[in-house]
């Protein structure tokens, strides 16, 4: 997909017409059979953002610049409005109500799409500089060509790949049992009893008291020990608060 700022090919492909573009104060005259250079943000505008897909999102280029992209449906109305095509006129009984005519028998012809039957539209075709053709919404009003298909979670069957894992997760404690010389069947792996004659963890009552704490008397100009205080009860009321000393 194209991205803002991109300099494109436009091609028209039409034999009695000459179109005109136009983009930040410069306008592009495209005759017939002819070609013109131009950037990506004046193609979007005449022939539809081909980034559009059903919803309305936004996206994020290489550089890091976000843009707003509406949905397809709305720049199918965009064009429509901007080329003064009636409304209603590509949809069949069917399917009225609706924006775009899909039906699973017809394959997408770039050349008689439902909306733009009847409609006086550019025929122009969109290139990169690579010469890669890019649908633009006037190709491709529907999206056939260009909106992928979204897998969800639930169309994905992972039993394939849990079972995987599950075998795979079974073998390393085969494996790791066998180095340790234990059963994976029995309680050794939760050393319950003690199996794997590990020594008991160290009782924190049991470590050696530290060097007592000293302070310096400056009464009597010698280091003694730091008298142990016990710790003052919470205060129940303001009488019980001690008095600030300054």
């Amino acid at each position: 997909m194209p991205e803002l700022g991109e300099t494109l090919r436009v091609l028209n492909v039409s034999t009695d017409a000459t179109y005109r573009f136009a983009w930040n104060s410069r306008q592009y005259i495209i005759p017939p059979g002819g070609s013109d250079f131009m950037p990506f943000d004046a193609v979007k505008v005449y022939t539809g953002d081909p980034r559009a897909t059903n919803n309305v999102r936004t996206s994020r280029d290489a550089i890091g610049i976000v843009s707003f992209l509406p949905d397809r449906a709305t720049e199918v109305r965009r064009l429509r409005l901007l080329y003064a095509a009636p409304f209603g006129e590509y949809m069949r009984a069917s399917d009225v109500g609706g924006i775009f005519v899909n039906s699973p028998t017809l394959q997408p012809d770039l050349a008689t799409t439902f909306a733009w039957e009847g409609v006086r539209v550019p025929l122009v075709e969109v290139y990169n500089i690579r010469n890669e053709r890019i649908y633009t919404v006037l190709d491709d009003p529907e999206g056939t060509l260009t909106i992928p298909v979204s897998v969800t979670q639930h169309h994905v069957d992972r039993t394939d790949q849990l079972s995987q894992l599950v075998n795979d997760q079974a073998n390393l404690i085969a494996i790791l049992s066998q180095r340790l010389g234990i059963d994976p069947d029995s309680p050794a792996l939760d050393n319950s009893p003690d199996l794997l004659h590990e020594p008991p963890p160290e009782d924190p009552d049991d470590t050696p008291p530290g060097p007592p704490a000293m302070v310096y008397d400056q009464h009597t100009d010698t280091i003694r020990r730091k008298p142990r205080t016990p710790p003052s009860p919470d205060p129940t009321a303001i009488e019980d608060l001690p008095e600030d000393k300054i």
